[in-house]
């Protein structure tokens, strides 16, 4: 602990002049300056140094900004205007052998050599479907830096059908019926030809099997101008539906075993041809009130007595011979 200070004793005590005094305090004042003059001189010069350094790590930002930026600009330019990223090749993967991979290929030509970023699946979609209406769904990926792969998905076919002749009558088609090996068939030895379930006419050099959940219809179409085109829409899918549903009650409730079924694409009717008759029907109808007149008739007429037709189109009777 520090003891208080104490003045000297007097004996030690000397007097100190006028001058000596006013030579300690300048002597003291010239000491402060000294230091004062120091302690500011190494106070500008640690700024300047701080200033420096400040300054450099701003130019230093800066370059480093400019450079990242220029280095992006580099690659996105690469990127956008370099050959590596523009189609140079095309996958076609298909479902079934309906699909010609070699036509959907030179169909999607015009598509090869653009950006693969720039490529629309949904555009590529509609170019198929516009070609090849049978084609349900067309997925599109991008494999990097320069490939595209289409996967194709097709309609189901709904029924196997024969064109007849278009110069020919209608008791001439219901005669001729269905016949798969037919001498109608078409010059452009397509064998086989369908309906999608979308009513799509298509033409194949090949059987297509029926799908196993659902019985393929066989329909002979007449149309007295002109034989149908291949990928023509011809039917809608809800008269299709139509069809379909009126032969399964035919079969179902009636106990009739269907041999065929001709659809006349100008008159819009089809006719049911079963054991000895056919039924006709129209489409301004629904199969309902078809199937309801034909349950009334036969309560009043035997089915015997029918030597030729049923016409169930009329609103108010029901005509036969």
């Amino acid at each position: 602990m520090l003891k208080p200070s104490r003045r000297l004793p007097r004996k030690l005590q000397r007097p100190t002049s006028e001058l000596s005094r006013r030579t300690a305090q300048k002597l003291l004042r010239k000491k402060k300056k000294g230091v004062s003059k120091n302690a500011a001189k190494y106070s500008r010069h640690f700024r300047r140094i701080f200033s420096g350094i400040k300054e450099s790590f701003s130019q230093l930002k800066i370059w480093c900004a400019v450079s990242v930026g220029v280095f992006v600009l580099i690659i996105i330019s690469y990127f956008l205007f370099s050959d590596t990223f523009k189609v140079s090749s095309m996958h076609v993967a298909r479902q079934d052998r309906r699909v010609d991979v070699e036509e959907i290929q030179k169909l999607l030509k015009p598509f090869f050599g653009k950006h693969i970023l720039f490529v629309s699946p949904l555009l590529i979609e509609h170019t198929i479907q516009s070609e090849y209406p049978e084609v349900s769904r067309a997925d599109v990926g991008r494999n990097f830096p320069n490939e595209l792969w289409v996967k194709l998905y097709m309609d189901d076919i709904s029924a196997e059908v024969s064109v007849g002749d278009p110069d020919g009558t209608e008791n001439e088609a219901t005669e001729n019926a269905w016949k798969p090996d037919s001498s109608l068939e078409e010059e452009s030895g397509s064998r086989y030809k369908y309906l999608s379930k979308e009513g799509v006419y298509l033409e194949y050099p090949f059987a297509i099997a029926s799908n196993e959940d659902e019985e393929m219809l066989k329909l002979y179409l007449v149309d007295w101008a002109v034989k149908p085109e291949k990928r023509q829409r011809l039917i809608k899918k809800d008269v299709l539906s139509d069809i379909k549903n009126a032969k399964r009650i035919l079969e179902e409730t009636f106990g009739h075993s269907v041999s065929f079924i001709t659809f006349y694409l100008s008159a819009q009717e089809f006719h049911i041809k079963t054991e000895g008759v056919i039924l006709w029907f129209d489409l301004a109808t629904p199969v309902a009130a078809h199937i309801d007149r034909y349950r009334q008739f036969l309560k009043a007429v035997p089915l015997e007595e029918v030597e030729e037709y049923i016409d169930l189109r009329p609103h108010d009777r029901v005509i036969h011979r």
